[in-house]
């Protein structure tokens, strides 16, 4: 049986807004990714030798050297949206900061700059579009909603253009309908990115959806404009959130199953029953295991929701989990054809 979709509100939406990373794509993993990473760490690495000179950069093997840089400029952005989680950093002076930590000599912020960029992996080499992206993007604006997007990102600019009409994806999106937090500076929840996009789509927050797969980052962002705000969790947390359920299932099955076996376990062997009236075996005569597999059931919205807040530590105030709450929560983009059926309805 399919899942249900929740219905929308009576707010009239015809304008509908996207995140990009476990929205409308995923990310390759495993071997392609890293060897992505390490071909973006050389190009760094070069950058650095050809400005310091070789015999500045410490003695590492280069691999191992390209992957601590990346690695320490990671946590130096981290640590930088930790004190400021809504605005973007300084990339170059965090990738200053990165190298001097690692024990390069300081250098300044053209070529910080430089190996930045360097370090940018590229979007059609390492992120794949969901399957009903397509289909349901070109219906969307076929039914006449205004399309654009919100999206935490550390690169933007020509390079993150080409890459989208690589995807095909400016098929939907107009370029200046596209907010970006590296070019803005300002970094989802805040309110600024959101209207920014909305400003330039001309639509006022109220008459405006957001998909997104971050809680903290789209639901939030956009609840406090007003928003309709969709959540569309990440496969990945899906697959999580289902095998804790059903391993939830199977131990309390097999708890049960030990409270009740018999003393003398020969005098109870159960025989499997005849067929029931529609044709099918119960499942009486299976295991606690096999029973509880059996029986389990997709993990519901609210299960999901629950089990991504408190795996994040956050735990409902006295109005429940207010701006972290969704209106509507779907699997599937193609599920919001459902929803939005005509603009302004």
């Amino acid at each position: 049986m399919p899942r249900s979709v929740h219905s929308r509100s009576e707010k009239n939406i015809r304008c509908i807004l996207f995140d990009f990373g476990d929205t409308l794509w995923t990310r390759v993993r495993g071997v392609a990714w890293k060897s992505i990473e390490d071909a973006g760490n050389q190009a760094a690495l070069t950058i650095l030798r050809d400005h310091l000179g070789s015999e500045t950069l410490p003695s590492i093997e280069p691999i191992l050297l390209g992957r601590q840089i990346r690695k320490a400029l990671r946590i130096q952005i981290r640590w930088l949206l930790f004190e400021e989680p809504d605005y973007e950093p300084d990339f170059a002076l965090a990738t200053v900061d990165a190298l001097q930590v690692l024990g390069f000599p300081r250098v300044d912020m053209s070529v910080a700059a430089l190996v930045f960029e360097a370090l940018r992996i590229r979007i059609p080499r390492s992120r794949a579009l969901y399957d009903d992206v397509h289909s349901t993007l070109s219906e969307l604006k076929r039914r006449g909603f205004a399309l654009g997007v919100v999206t935490n990102r550390d690169y933007g600019g020509p390079p993150f253009l080409e890459d989208l009409q690589q995807m095909g994806l400016l098929e939907y999106f107009e370029p200046q309908h596209i907010a970006v937090s590296a070019e803005l500076r300002a970094r989802k929840p805040n309110s600024a990115l959101f209207l920014h996009a909305l400003n330039m789509l001309n639509v006022p927050p109220e008459e405006a959806a957001m998909v997104g797969d971050a809680l903290q980052a789209d639901v939030k962002g956009a609840r406090r404009l007003n928003m309709f705000a969709v959540w569309k969790p990440s496969p990945e947390l899906l697959k999580v959130a289902q095998e804790a359920k059903l391993q939830a299932q199977q131990a309390a099955c097999a708890q049960e199953g030990q409270a009740s076996r018999p003393e003398k376990e020969e005098r109870h062997q159960p025989a499997l029953e005849e067929n029931s009236a529609d044709g099918q075996k119960p499942i009486t005569g299976l295991s606690v295991l096999e029973k509880s597999a059996a029986s389990a059931e997709l993990i519901s919205d609210e299960e999901l929701l629950e089990f991504e807040l408190r795996s994040r530590d956050i735990e409902p105030g006295p109005q429940g989990y207010g701006e972290l709450k969704p209106d509507l929560i779907i699997r599937s983009l193609s599920e919001l054809l459902d929803v939005f059926i005509e603009v302004g309805k």
